[in-house]
């Protein structure tokens, strides 16, 4: 994970780079510059989710590990779904903020989500778990995400980056 790493949904490089300087301290590294200009991360608009993200995080319920987190997802229509954390005193039964935002979207009848953003406290802010990186695999082969902390730092990633050899079996059909 690179520290620093930063985005903006439209522009030039050379406008890019210029508006990411001059609104952080934090040096942009060479993977936030190759992100911004590949098509998949440039498509996004990348604030309504970190928003979205954010906003919801206050809603988290982590009364065990004090670990809230925020996570939005940008769906096939175009609409946002976020959830927030919600542990157990049984951790096995606790549910992570990417897996509610995927069920929430899936019980809208939606299934192909378009890019993610998780809003996370640490520094560098946090990936999605493994549990996470499995069912976000169910619904895309790839998929953008943008990890941040309200400290400002972003990092870009790919699902097929951190998860690039999910579990699979040969659905039974659609359902």
């Amino acid at each position: 994970m690179v520290k620093g790493e930063t985005s903006h949904a439209n522009g030039d490089l050379a406008t890019l780079s210029h508006a990411l300087f001059s609104a952080r301290s934090q040096p942009l590294q060479r993977t936030t510059i190759e992100r911004m200009s590949d098509p998949r991360f440039r498509a996004i608009d990348w604030e309504p989710l970190v928003a979205a993200a954010t906003q919801v995080r206050e809603h988290a319920y982590a009364p065990y590990s004090r670990y809230a987190v925020g996570a939005a997802l940008l769906l096939e229509d175009g609409s946002i779904q976020a959830a927030a954390n919600v542990e157990n005193s049984i951790p096995a039964l606790s549910i992570c903020a990417e897996r509610n935002a995927i069920s929430r979207a899936v019980n809208q009848g939606l299934r192909a989500p378009r890019a993610l953003v998780v809003v996370t406290e640490s520094s560098p802010p946090a990936r999605p778990c493994g549990l996470c990186r499995q069912t976000l695999s169910e619904f895309a082969d790839d998929l953008p995400i943008l990890v941040v902390n309200p400290a400002g730092e972003r990092n870009f990633l790919t699902l097929a980056e951190i998860f690039p050899s999910p579990f699979r079996l040969a659905p039974r059909g659609d359902s």
